[in-house]
């Protein structure tokens, strides 16, 4: 889902949401699809612990949150889109965890709406 999402924004912005032969839908994505999108990311697209880049890539060194401010998340209640990223075990490596309602206290944390933290 995040591939398609990506890609169709894409379209949409270099088209100005309308093609020369094809009309293209401007682009919107709910905040439920985006936090699962940006969730889909962070579990498949980084290098984890359980598939690690072949070089490894330099430490993160530190930690920091992403927050959706469109979710539950931004209500105070547990829910998609809080993220904690971390480190991995592994050198090089990262670990994106879904986290409840303050685990990111206290951390440089990123927040927005979700289809812009996903984009």
């Amino acid at each position: 889902m995040q591939e398609i999402a990506v890609h169709h924004c894409d379209v949409a912005d270099a088209t100005g949401a309308t093609g020369a032969t094809v009309t293209i839908t401007p682009f919107s994505i709910t905040p439920e699809v985006a936090a699962d999108a940006i969730d889909e990311f962070l579990e498949v697209s980084i290098s984890s612990d359980v598939d690690p880049a072949d070089a490894g890539a330099p430490v993160l060194a530190g930690s920091f949150g992403l927050r959706c401010t469109d979710t539950g998340a931004a209500a105070g209640t547990d829910g998609p889109g809080v993220w904690r990223i971390t480190d991995g075990a592994t050198p090089g490596t990262m670990r994106a965890a879904t986290e409840c309602v303050g685990a990111t206290e206290g951390l440089p944390t990123i927040s927005g709406r979700a289809s812009d933290l996903l984009l």
